[in-house]
């Protein structure tokens, strides 16, 4: 999230982009700056899979299945 956040604080992800695209589902997902092609392959299957889990667990709840959870951790 540093990535995103200027040093007042405003996370132009979470508190800027929403007010021009008020329907985009805006999501960030956190990997190390140095990256070989295979570790980006790898990131990219796991979040993917992350994805997957994250829906099936949502439509369970709300028939939806929207990916709205915001982790920051």
């Amino acid at each position: 999230m540093k990535t995103w956040t200027t040093d007042g604080g405003v996370n132009w992800l979470r508190d800027l982009l929403p007010l021009d695209l008020p329907e985009a589902r805006i999501l960030s997902w956190g990997h190390g700056a140095r990256l070989s092609a295979q570790d980006l392959f790898d990131h990219g299957k796991t979040l993917v899979a992350n994805l997957c889990l994250h829906r099936e667990s949502t439509e369970v709840r709300d028939g939806r299945g929207p990916v709205t959870q915001d982790d920051e951790g």
